[in-house]
């Protein structure tokens, strides 16, 4: 049962990351964690998240746009340095309401609820078509525009939503918005895992290596789907994905769930 539902999960996610640039890890960090400790779970998702990204720019890396990954992709990973810091100093007890979930009680901090709300707010900036001007590839705009989501992403950990929001603003086609979204996620990923390397790998034994190649395969045969499909669908339907899932994840954060 372990196994099938990891793949189910890890198979779904990888698909839709494909389009939007973000999610794989939503979804797949809960399955981990119904197996295995909340730590080692992390850093699990962050090996198939990587090595998937990798698959990925194999698949459709002749599309990335170099000026986007380089600006975009370097300021977001040194802000999101900022926004780790910042989040450090916010108290875990900060929390802005509580309220019954069967027999748990859900806290949501402040910081949750506020990230939440934000990204309601950009999601339905996103579905809009009036709302659609695109921004000029300038190095300001990359520079401000990884900036922000790299920020954000420190500090709430979502950085994947910001960061797919503000490339589409940048008129890139479905392909080279994919492709350059892979790199910069890259640059993240392996930026987190140089961390979790020095403190939680140690922990993890060879147990954990057939449901990592179960999770590695279902999530390789997702982004294979994904490539197949993406002639079918055009920026506009990515448009309106991006923004759903961003509402989704928005709901989620302010009702204290993710």
């Amino acid at each position: 049962m372990d196994f099938i539902l990891i793949a189910v999960f890890a198979l779904i996610g990888s698909m839709l990351t494909f389009f939007s640039g973000f999610g794989l890890g939503t979804i797949l960090t809960p399955i981990f964690i119904l197996f295995f400790p909340v730590e080692i779970s992390i850093a699990l998702t962050a090996i198939v998240h990587f090595l998937n990204n990798c698959f990925k720019l194999i698949l459709i890396g002749k599309h990335l746009n170099y000026k986007v990954s380089l600006y975009f992709g370097g300021a977001g990973v040194l802000s999101a340095l900022a926004g780790a810091y910042t989040l450090s100093l916010f108290s875990a007890e900060n929390i802005l309401y509580s309220y019954s979930w069967g027999q748990n009680i859900i806290n949501v901090p402040l910081l949750h609820f506020i990230i939440g709300v934000l990204f309601i707010i950009f999601s339905i900036l996103e579905i809009i078509p009036e709302s659609k001007q695109k921004l000029a590839i300038k190095n300001s705009a990359l520079l401000i525009g990884g900036g922000v989501s790299g920020f954000f992403g420190g500090l709430s950990g979502h950085q994947g939503a910001l960061r797919s929001i503000f490339l589409l603003k940048y008129g890139l086609t479905k392909e080279s918005f994919i492709a350059t979204g892979v790199v910069i996620a890259c640059f993240i990923d392996v930026s987190r895992i140089s961390i979790y390397s020095t403190q939680f790998y140690n922990d993890i034994n060879f147990e954990v290596i057939p449901l990592l190649a179960i999770a590695l395969g279902s999530a390789f045969t997702g982004a294979m789907f994904g490539k197949r499909f993406l002639k079918k669908i055009n920026i506009r339907f990515m448009n309106i994905l991006v923004g759903v899932l961003i509402s989704i994840m928005g709901l989620l954060m302010i009702f204290g769930l993710i």
